[in-house]
Parts: C-alpha cells; sequence; structure tokens
C-alpha cells in the first residue's frame, strides 16, 4: 500500500515524458486565418508583417514586396507550437523574438540558443517563468533579414530563357 502513490507519481511523470518527447506541450495555438500581425526581431532588425485578406504587408515600408510563402511559413510554425521539454531557466543568449497577434491575443516568444545534445532550440513564453525546447525548425523560419523576406515577382512576366540580352545606363551616362 505505500508503494502506490509512488507508482502513480512514477506513472505521470513517464507519460508527462512521453508528451513531452512528441512536443505535446502547447504553447501557442490559433487558427491562421485570426492572425493580423507577426513581428519578428532578428540580429537586430525589427521586421513587423500584417496580412489582411491573404496579403501580407511590411508595416515598416509597405510598399515593401514581401515573399508570401516565407510569411505563411511563419504563421504555420506559431500556429501550432508545441514543446517538447519543460525545464528550469539559467542565463542565456537570445537571438529570436516573435510577437504574434491572433484574434486580440498577443504573445511574445523568445527563442535561445541551440542545446547541442538534441539540435533543439531553447524557448521562453512572456508571462511564463518556465524555459521550453522546441524543434529547431520552428525557430529557423523567423531567422531571416528584411532582404530575404523579399518575395520573387516577375513585373514583365518574363522567363530567364526568353532574354536575348539587357543593358542599362548608369545616372552619370
Amino acid at each position: 500500500g505505500a508503494f502506490a502513490p509512488l507508482t502513480v507519481k512514477n506513472e505521470q511523470a513517464a507519460q508527462a515524458e512521453s508528451a513531452a518527447v512528441e512536443g505535446t506541450i502547447p504553447l501557442s495555438s490559433f487558427a491562421a486565418d485570426d492572425l493580423t500581425e507577426l513581428a519578428v526581431t532578428y540580429n537586430g532588425e525589427t521586421n513587423t508583417l500584417t496580412v489582411a485578406d491573404g496579403s501580407w504587408t511590411l508595416a515598416e515600408d509597405p510598399a515593401y514586396h514581401l515573399d508570401a510563402t516565407a510569411c505563411n511559413t511563419m504563421v504555420t510554425a506559431l500556429s501550432a507550437l508545441n514543446a517538447k521539454r519543460q525545464l528550469t531557466e539559467e542565463p542565456g543568449e537570445d537571438y529570436l523574438t516573435v510577437t504574434v497577434t491572433t484574434a486580440g491575443e498577443t504573445n511574445t516568444f523568445t527563442f535561445g540558443a541551440e542545446n547541442a545534445a538534441t539540435g533543439d532550440i531553447y524557448l521562453k513564453k512572456a508571462g511564463d517563468d518556465a524555459l521550453y525546447t522546441v524543434a529547431a525548425s520552428k525557430a529557423a523560419c523567423f531567422a531571416l533579414s528584411r532582404a530575404e523576406l523579399f518575395g520573387a515577382f516577375n513585373p514583365a512576366g518574363l522567363t530567364a530563357s526568353e532574354i536575348e540580352a539587357a543593358s542599362y545606363t548608369l545616372a552619370d551616362g
């Protein structure tokens, strides 16, 4: 009878460990259509992405042509963000901060260093004292400069195979 509480506690710990390995500790969950704004701070540069009717805009430069695929990948990464493990926080280096606004609710996530043994990334959620680990792919899609967010486009409708020659004139002639 004395072992019953210990057995239950061990079973609960095993279940929690199993859930963590599968990445089932929920940190962020929303419908992609509910997202209104996504701000990413990386290498000292903040890019605030807004979406309306499926069209992405860079708030800092509304005329900037964004890569919709990169933006949608970010939404996918956050719309079902689950941690693998919950840890006790230790001082570390933050390198990427993501703030997402969905249906009037704002959440901020700070990604940190990579765990050399597992390849996972440390993650901190604002307002939560715990430190988590998530798959590195969840952070990788946000590690883009503004230039890397530029979407390819072809206003003339030409393909490379159709171009026979190109010339240009500099401002000085």
